[in-house]
């Protein structure tokens, strides 16, 4: 069927702009998962970051001590 609506016709106008905002949805809920994704990954990352540097600090304080004893 042909579509001889012209750009005026407002039924025509309305189901461009619930296209137009359906789009938009789908941007803004992969954005959302985006930010998810990546707000997790850093707080993984701060979570082994704060590890690592507790086990630094235990293996310097035994460093220091062994150097200690064996003085």
């Amino acid at each position: 069927m042909k579509d001889d609506r012209g750009p005026n016709d407002l039924e025509k106008q309305i189901k461009d702009l619930h296209t137009t905002i359906k789009m938009y949805q789908n941007i803004l809920r992969d954005a959302q998962q985006q930010i998810y994704y990546w707000k997790k990954f850093w707080y993984e990352n701060q979570s082994k970051e704060n590890l690592l540097q507790g086990y630094k600090k235990v293996i310097h304080d035994l460093s220091v001590k062994l150097r200690q004893k064996d003085s």
